[in-house]
């Protein structure tokens, strides 16, 4: 008898091609943007990378209240609205003629981009997964990895075709085809809700019926939202950890370093008198190249520890960056693109991970909001700083080179930091025995 796909599955193909639109439209694409509006209204580099730390911004501080709603409400109704939001503000940026309008519009992709991104992906992802949730991980994660590999070069294709107002239109329907139906029909907040269980698990039986999960439906029953899970740290036994601080650093530092790289990297190649075409293809190589990493590391954390694979993950990152500084020939950026790609391929991948290994499902939503809140706020800070460089200093070296040691600083941090779940569960048994 042909053994039935778990349904799992399809809510991480539903979150891949989320995070294909997420990657290719809403992230990386931005980088292709970035001179076409410097040049089409006279605005400086900083000032075109501020709409980019607006968006991240708000999408750090909506991080915990998504985290919450996804653990309350169920993740699909809020990817469901964020999908919605995002492509329609892609629409109205075919509109755009003032700079007040660029930031006001990526403030609410910011807000769209919260709902529609990596918090309730994980969410739905740890509510389906258990055993094998390094390789669900893993697998939505290539979305993301394909998305920039397939949207950086077909952006820079429908500006040099259509012009850049065009590029956004087509850009926001895309989001929508992809996004909309995925999430409506393929999207469920809990295996409980279809009378399963993480992992598609064959519930153990008690005495001549199935045990039933909590929260599934029979004959007759009315739907109630399925249980929360209580094992795991809550939100404030988190934030009293000292775990907890040192990597919300650790991933404020990446996320500064890593996106004032990729965000400019397409500038900076074009600056060296690289082609677009060129510099497009090498921009969506590298993330397309990060597809193997985002894989690999989730299987590898399945098997090693997480902190010893973001360590990894994070000296990937720091030896990609000086690569991209000396690059004079393609030869050079493909190296670059292979090592940078396996460095980024791996961040969230890994965060998603360590977040849950280290503090539970408990309150993972919020937690990992919070976590996200972190990294994103060194991501929108990041892209500003280094075209704040570059307009002072005309090029990208004094922008870049620091980033190098912020990202070992980074690595450091997670070397250092205490797992605040371990801690909890060394207490009790002495707490018990007393």
């Amino acid at each position: 008898m042909k053994r039935k796909i778990f349904f799992g599955w399809w809510v991480a193909l539903a979150c891949s091609l989320v995070m294909f639109a997420r990657g290719g439209i809403v992230y990386y694409s931005f980088s292709v943007f970035l001179k076409e509006l410097t040049q089409a209204f006279g605005w400086s580099r900083s000032q075109v990378s501020a709409g980019l730390t607006i968006q991240v911004v708000m999408l750090a501080l909506m991080s915990p209240v998504v985290g919450r709603l996804s653990d309350r409400r169920g993740p699909r109704q809020v990817m469901l609205l964020g999908c919605l939001v995002l492509g329609a503000c892609y629409l109205a940026l075919f509109w755009l003629n003032a700079l007040w309008q660029f930031y006001l519009l990526y403030l609410v992709i910011g807000i769209g981009h919260a709902m529609g991104g990596q918090v309730p992906v994980g969410v739905a992802i740890s509510n389906w997964f258990s055993r094998y949730r390094g390789r669900a991980v893993g697998t939505t994660a290539i979305g993301m990895g394909l998305g920039g590999l397939v949207g950086v070069p077909l952006a820079e294709r429908l500006i040099a075709g259509l012009g850049w107002r065009w590029a956004y239109l087509d850009l926001g329907l895309l989001l929508w085809a992809l996004t909309l139906p995925a999430v409506a029909f393929l999207m469920r907040n809990r295996p409980e809700e279809m009378g399963l269980l993480p992992d598609g698990a064959t519930p153990a039986p008690t005495g001549n019926s199935p045990l039933r999960p909590e929260g599934a439906l029979q004959g007759g029953d009315e739907k109630k939202p399925p249980a929360r899970p209580t094992d795991g740290l809550t939100r404030a036994e988190a934030l009293r950890s000292s775990g907890f601080w040192l990597l919300a650093f650790a991933f404020f530092l990446i996320g500064l370093a890593s996106f004032a790289v990729m965000i400019h990297q397409m500038p900076f190649l074009t600056d060296k008198s690289f082609s677009k075409q060129m510099a497009a293809f090498i921009m969506g190589l590298t993330v397309g190249g990060s597809i193997l990493a985002r894989v690999g590391f989730g299987l590898l954390a399945d098997r090693v520890s997480t902190r010893a694979a973001t360590v990894l993950d994070y000296l990937l990152v720091a030896t990609g960056i000086p690569l991209l500084l000396v690059a004079n020939s393609p030869w050079m950026l493909y190296l670059f693109a292979v090592v940078m790609g396996l460095g980024i391929g791996g961040i969230v991948v890994l965060m998603t991970l360590m977040t849950r290994e280290w503090f539970g499902p408990a309150a993972y939503g919020e937690i990992f909001g919070y976590l996200t809140l972190a990294f994103m706020a060194g991501a929108g800070l990041g892209p500003m700083l280094a075209g704040y460089v570059f307009d002072v200093t005309g090029n990208y070296t004094r922008a870049f080179v620091p980033a190098i040691a912020v990202v070992l600083l980074a690595a450091l941090a997670i070397s250092l930091a205490s797992v605040p779940l371990s801690k909890v569960t060394e207490v009790q048994p002495a707490e018990t025995a007393a």
